[in-house]
């Protein structure tokens, strides 16, 4: 799959800062994708969605986010001398609500021959590092844009069973959804990754994008 979404993870224990991390077993795992949760300010207005979706919620959360997108504007100009038209279209950039996050993977036979994704929940604890919540594996191999439910097994700090079931949806697609947003933020020790913006960023995730860098030089010394 390309795009790997996720849809909702709840009902947590207690009131937590909410966050996932993705790699893709063998292939991506320098670094992980990584899909704030805790933004359902960003969610766009629907009231069929949970009971958090849209509102401060602390029992779970939809991955809702904005994204930048460009609307364009024509513009026409005649030439005075030559009476030619040239038209061209200027972008206007702008920032609209998702109901939820993906990660984007390249388009590749290694992709596509992938087995496994896995998907971890965390809490944000900017003091003695992330906690973590609990996790899952995601089976790649069923080719076809589905919808999955996972019940994954809340975890304490020291990774005891916390006698509750946290519920997590996620969606596989291979074309983007147009209502959702896509993470460019990617990090290699989400039990350290912080909101506060120190983490890679990129269209591709880093591995990737050293593999392009390497296959450019390649072709260009030739």
């Amino acid at each position: 799959m390309v795009y790997i979404c996720l849809l909702h993870a709840g009902r947590f224990s207690e009131a937590i800062q909410p966050f996932a991390s993705m790699t893709i077993k063998g292939l991506y795992e320098d670094a992980a994708c990584i899909v704030p949760g805790n933004n359902e300010k960003y969610c766009p207005n629907d009231p069929q969605k949970s009971e958090c979706y849209a509102s401060t919620c602390v029992s779970g959360t939809d991955f809702c986010a904005t994204e930048q997108v460009a609307t364009f504007a024509r513009q026409e100009k005649r030439d005075k001398k030559t009476n030619e038209l040239s038209i061209k279209y200027e972008p206007t950039w702008h920032r609209e609500k998702r109901q939820h996050t993906c990660c984007h993977y390249p388009e590749t036979e290694a992709v596509w021959d992938s087995q496994w994704a896995r998907i971890d929940l965390w809490d944000e604890d900017a003091l003695g590092g992330n906690d973590y919540l609990g996790g899952l594996d995601l089976d790649l191999q069923n080719k076809a844009d589905a919808n999955f439910t996972f019940v994954v097994a809340e975890h304490e700090e020291d990774f005891s069973l916390k006698g509750n079931n946290i519920t997590v949806e996620v969606a596989t697609f291979w074309h983007k959804p147009m209502d959702f947003a896509v993470s460019h933020e990617w990090d290699a020790s989400p039990k350290h990754w912080s909101s506060l913006g120190l983490s890679v960023r990129g269209a591709l995730p880093p591995a990737a994008a050293r593999t392009r860098r390497v296959d450019d030089a390649s072709r260009a010394s030739k």
